[in-house]
């Protein structure tokens, strides 16, 4: 015979089986609830299948990716970082990388915030953190080969074309970046 643990009651009050008794989840945000099973409702019964995964937003497949994360839901993570990789915010997928162990986000995205002209604003600031983005500066400023007159300001920093891995561009700034980073080998293997 089934016998509830010490405590809990079988009575219309117990947690979980109506609106004003809900089951209390710890540690877990609503809204991190509320996009896991907005994903996990909207897959039609295959294992999120692709036609209909709902368009969430960074935010929300940030969520998703911390609760498969947390509870080890491997198909749901995937979908999650596939998800993540389409958008472009090379700051905030660096902290995405460092929260949730998702190695793949990390050297592609510091290559980009590197070669792209515009400089790093006060968000990305906090989603990369000081040291990071304090490395970043430093590479930025290596790169710059503009003459040495130092009496007057460049308007602004000139991209570089590092959008192809394997590229001469690309593979002299990921030497750079093994270089200064030594300290985050664990995100670029």
């Amino acid at each position: 015979m089934f016998s509830l643990p010490q405590g809990a009651t079988s009575g219309k009050n117990s947690e979980g089986t109506c609106d004003e008794y809900p089951i209390h989840l710890e540690h877990i945000k609503r809204k991190d609830w509320e996009c896991l099973l907005g994903l996990l409702f909207n897959s039609n019964s295959q294992v999120l299948g692709q036609a209909s995964i709902p368009d969430f937003t960074l935010d929300e497949w940030e969520s998703v990716l911390n609760l498969s994360t947390k509870w080890e839901m491997a198909a749901v993570r995937e979908c999650a970082i596939e998800k993540i990789n389409q958008f472009d915010n090379p700051a905030k997928k660096i902290q995405l990388a460092r929260n949730y162990r998702v190695p793949r986000f990390f050297l592609p995205c510091l290559v980009q915030l590197v070669a792209r002209s515009d400089p790093i604003i006060p968000q990305e600031l906090s989603e990369l953190g000081i040291e990071c983005a304090l490395k970043l500066v430093s590479i930025r400023e290596r790169i710059y080969n503009g003459n040495n007159n130092y009496a007057t300001f460049r308007p602004e920093k000139a991209p570089l074309d590092a959008s192809t891995p394997g590229s001469t561009v690309w593979n002299n700034t990921v030497a750079v970046l093994h270089a200064i980073f030594t300290d985050h080998d664990e995100h670029y293997k």
